[in-house]
């Protein structure tokens, strides 16, 4: 994916590995991807069309934690 250097270089195929990771994500059903690493959130959040929301493991702590007023 993205670490690999995936956004920034032609790897033959008829499909980005975006599109196809993001397909495997929408098969789960998940309404939210939790990435770890900034290349991934922005490898995923270039996916066009319905898609889960992309979110950092750090967000969805501060979500987790945050408190209501």
């Amino acid at each position: 994916g993205g670490g690999g250097g995936a956004p920034t270089t032609d790897i033959p195929g008829k499909r980005r590995i975006p599109d196809i990771r993001m397909d495997d994500a929408r098969a789960t059903g998940a309404d939210i991807v939790a990435v770890a690493c900034p290349q991934c959130t922005a490898m995923l959040e270039g996916v066009v069309g319905k898609r889960p929301e992309v979110l950092d493991v750090a967000e969805l702590v501060a979500r987790a934690v945050e408190v209501k007023q």
